[in-house]
């Protein structure tokens, strides 16, 4: 039987980016046997800036600002489909990378797959970034179970999806998280996410972000995306006022910690000290701002 399958590239003003990935995207439908594939394009800009790259494909405008936007009006035009992949437009595909995902999810009988993501930086590079480990990302057992995923490299079985009644959270849409409180949901909700190990995608990192202070305010915004995460997902005020309290506490002691180590960097001249002490002490005050209502708004039109 025949599945369809719809890859989801959400995009904004990303024209020369998002041609790329839909040629490499293209190739990688053209691995699969016994699969109806498409790609489709949600342009999350209003003035349509990625039509003219995205005629050879379905394209739809989404002008609501924000991922949360973008990503349900992907799950709505996939409601036909049997299964959607989400990648994003700044990455790259490698051989095998499809088939790769479709095996853990049959095999494993998944309800989701997660996939590999490597970093491509551009060179050279800030040594305080590398001390710091900015781009360095989990190492993960092949087919192990999530509790979580970000959907940067994703495969969702949509009846699955749809049985779960889980949308993405507009009020995360510009601040980022949304992926992890949707997988989160979709996950106690009963269904399975697994890791495919094989399933390899490349992220190109844009320049701007090659930046300690973009690096620092990524730190800061987790911290606040985890706080307001787990107020979200504690039951009852009680358990929303205890959610928050444990924010505080856990963010004060980042703080701390990492002024620590920072100052232990400076007398005995360790970079790498230094840099991940800076880092703990903006993820720590996230913690804070993120238990007390506030989030960092990375994804907000300026």
């Amino acid at each position: 039987m025949t599945r369809r399958l719809t890859v989801a590239i959400a995009t904004y003003r990303r024209p020369e980016r998002l041609a790329r990935a839909i040629g490499e995207v293209a190739d990688a439908l053209g691995e699969l046997a016994d699969v109806d594939g498409e790609i489709l394009v949600v342009d999350n800009d209003p003035d349509g800036s990625a039509a003219p790259v995205a005629r050879a494909v379905r394209y739809v405008l989404e002008p609501e600002p924000g991922l949360s936007a973008a990503r349900n009006r992907a799950l709505d035009e996939a409601a036909g489909a049997d299964l959607l992949v989400f990648i994003d437009d700044d990455e790259r595909p490698t051989p095998g990378w499809l088939p790769a995902l479709l095996r853990v999810l049959d095999e494993c009988g998944a309800d989701a797959v997660a996939g590999r993501v490597v970093t491509a930086l551009p060179t050279p590079i800030d040594p305080w970034l590398t001390a710091v480990g900015a781009f360095v990302r989990p190492t993960r057992i092949d087919r192990q179970v999530m509790p979580q995923a970000a959907t940067n490299n994703l495969l969702l079985r949509m009846a699955a999806v749809r049985a779960s009644g889980v949308r993405f959270d507009p009020r995360f849409g510009t601040t980022g998280g949304e992926d992890s409180l949707f997988t989160l949901q979709f996950s106690r909700s009963g269904y399975v996410i697994r890791w495919a190990q094989d399933a390899v995608v490349v992220e190109d990192v844009l320049p701007q972000r090659v930046d300690r202070h973009w690096i620092l305010m990524r730190a800061y915004r987790n911290g606040t995306t985890s706080a307001r995460l787990a107020a979200v997902l504690a039951t009852g005020r009680a358990g929303r006022i205890r959610a928050r309290a444990a924010s505080i506490a856990g963010g004060l002691l980042r703080v701390a910690a990492g002024g620590a180590r920072w100052l232990l960097g400076v007398l005995f001249r360790s970079l790498r000290w230094r840099s991940t002490g800076t880092r703990a002490m903006y993820r720590g005050a996230g913690f804070v701002a993120g238990a007390l209502g506030r989030g960092y708004e990375e994804y907000a039109r300026r």
